[in-house]
């Protein structure tokens, strides 16, 4: 149903195609602009957009996502040869001819047997166990068939630690992509007027902010109206609270480390263990505290 969408780069030109990501809202940016992202907020998109984070550059921001870049290939034959279709891998960007802010690239598109129509394929990796589809995925898909008006599709993912593949066909969610339609062309209108989000408690919204007001200016003094009486009053209840919070703690920390003394661990009757090693994993260290729990092995 390529009358849709038109094909507006092909994507071999790896910074033009990341250039040209910036004059719409793609399948990334679409849980972002919900909400649901765990990756970014609303706020940090609309710096992304305007460039206010420099040149976008093709660097994985992490090693999750740098192993997803790796491994896509290699899970696209896999689910080629598990189910039979005939799959293509793609690169295109590839925009809404009914809204013209919203793009995307697709993982792959395939046929299935008995089936004229084509499908998306969305490729995911994992060291986690999903139980069902995350909320920025699922956002991610039906931007997807928003684009692309297709009328079924696949996410396929592969586990890095079990090393299995699982999929699912899944359709679009008509209701969904009414409400996704709605809030993402709201956010580009905000952007095209220059009118940020509003803001979030995440870390992305904080960065954003610093990208969006680089420089205070002397002198100039904002009047904020009396609903900012409440907020301050509540922005200082929540350091108290959290100010208390550490403090207790870091007591109650302490207490468990006193007891332990020079032994190893501490062991509980509900069998916790903890112990003031630490491992070296960045995943496992805490750098707020000096010890980490662990569960007793079951004994055989």
């Amino acid at each position: 149903m390529s009358g849709a969408y038109q094909v507006i780069d092909s994507g071999r030109d790896r910074r033009k195609w990341l250039a040209l990501r910036r004059d719409g809202i793609g399948a990334s940016d679409a849980a972002a602009v919900l909400g649901v992202s765990p990756w970014s907020s609303p706020m940090d998109v609309y710096a992304e957009k305007l460039g206010l984070y420099g040149a976008p550059v093709d660097v994985p921001e992490n090693d999750s996502m740098r192993w997803g870049q790796i491994l896509e290939p290699l899970v696209l034959t896999d689910f080629r040869q598990a189910t039979g279709r005939w799959v293509k891998r793609e690169g295109r960007l590839l925009r809404s001819r009914a809204r013209a802010w919203q793009q995307t690239t697709l993982d792959a598109r395939q046929r299935r047997s008995g089936d004229s129509s084509p499908g998306l394929l969305e490729i995911k990796t994992t060291k986690f166990e999903w139980d069902g589809i995350p909320d920025d995925v699922y956002a991610q898909l039906q931007h997807q068939f928003a684009v692309t008006g297709f009328r079924w599709g696949s996410l396929a993912v592969w586990n890095r630690m079990s090393c299995a593949l699982t999929w699912e066909d899944l359709e679009p969610d008509a209701k969904y992509i009414d409400e996704l339609n709605s809030r993402e062309r709201d956010f580009w209108l905000r952007l095209s007027n220059g009118e940020p989000p509003d803001p979030d408690e995440s870390e992305h919204t904080a960065r954003a902010l610093k990208a969006i007001y680089p420089k205070h200016i002397d002198g100039k003094i904002v009047k904020l109206d009396a609903t900012f009486l409440d907020i301050t009053d509540e922005l200082e209840d929540a350091k108290r609270e959290v100010g208390a919070a550490i403090s207790r703690r870091r007591e109650l920390e302490n207490q468990i480390k006193a007891e332990i003394g020079d032994a190893e661990a501490g062991l509980l009757p509900s069998g916790v263990l903890y112990t003031h090693r630490l491992q070296h994993r960045k995943e496992t260290v805490q750098a707020a505290t000096s010890f980490r729990v662990l569960r007793r092995k079951e004994a055989r």
